[in-house]
C-alpha cells in the first residue's frame, strides 16, 4: 500500500479506506482544498517551499494513519530544486571541480575592506566630535566681563614711550566693571488656555 515514489496514492488510499473524503479531510484538518488535492495528485508546486511541503505530508499522513517518516527521509521535489542544484547532481565530480577552481574567489581584503572603513570613519566622527566640542567650549565660554573690558581698554589707548632703550610703559589697568545695576530679567510669556 505504501508507495515511496508516489506518497499522494497511498494518502488518498488511506483516505478512501477509513470512509473520508476530501471535504471531510478539508473539515477536520482545517488544511485548504488544494493542499488535499495537491498531495495526492504528488503535485508540490502550490508549495512556496520544500518545508511546507514536508509538514503538510507529515500532518496528512498522521491524520490518515500512514508513517510518513519514510517519505521526509527522501522527500526533495524536483519542482523546488534551483537548476544550479539540478546541474550539480548531473555534474561529475572532475566537472564540479573545475568550475570551483575556474570561479575567482574572493580574497579576504574585499571582506576586510568595509571593517576597516567603519574604523577609519568612526574614528574621524569622533575627532571631529572632540574638536567640535573644544571649538564651541573655547568660544562661547568666555566671561562675559571680558568681552566688556576690551571695548573701555580699546578706546583709551595707553600712552607709549618712544625711547629706544626702555622697556615699554605699561598703563594702570582701567576699571571698567559698572557699578549701575543690571536691568531685571523679564521672563518669557506663558500660553493661554482657553476653554471653549
Amino acid at each position: 500500500m505504501d508507495n515511496l515514489n508516489q506518497p499522494g496514492k497511498s494518502l488518498r488510499q488511506a483516505r478512501e479506506a477509513a470512509g473520508l473524503s476530501v471535504s471531510d479531510v478539508v473539515h477536520q484538518t482545517k488544511f485548504p482544498r488544494t493542499v488535499i488535492e495537491a498531495l495526492e495528485r504528488d503535485d508540490y508546486t502550490v508549495f512556496s517551499s520544500p518545508t511546507y511541503a514536508k509538514s503538510y505530508l507529515s500532518q496528512y499522513a498522521e491524520f490518515v494513519g500512514i508513517d510518513s517518516a519514510k517519505w521526509l527521509d527522501f522527500f526533495e521535489p524536483a519542482a523546488f530544486a534551483a537548476p544550479q542544484d539540478m546541474l550539480s547532481m548531473i555534474e561529475s565530480p572532475a566537472h564540479q571541480e573545475i568550475r570551483a577552481t575556474g570561479t575567482p574567489s574572493r580574497g579576504g581584503s574585499s571582506s576586510l575592506l568595509p571593517t576597516v572603513l567603519l574604523i577609519v570613519l568612526s574614528v574621524g566622527l569622533i575627532y571631529g566630535v572632540i574638536r567640535g566640542y573644544a571649538y564651541f567650549e573655547q568660544r562661547f565660554a568666555e566671561p562675559v566681563a571680558l568681552k566688556e573690558a576690551s571695548p573701555a581698554q580699546s578706546n583709551n589707548p595707553a600712552p607709549t614711550n618712544s625711547t629706544p632703550g626702555q622697556a615699554p610703559a605699561v598703563a594702570p589697568p582701567v576699571n571698567t566693571v559698572s557699578t549701575q545695576p543690571l536691568p531685571e530679567a523679564t521672563p518669557p510669556p506663558r500660553a493661554t488656555i482657553v476653554d471653549e
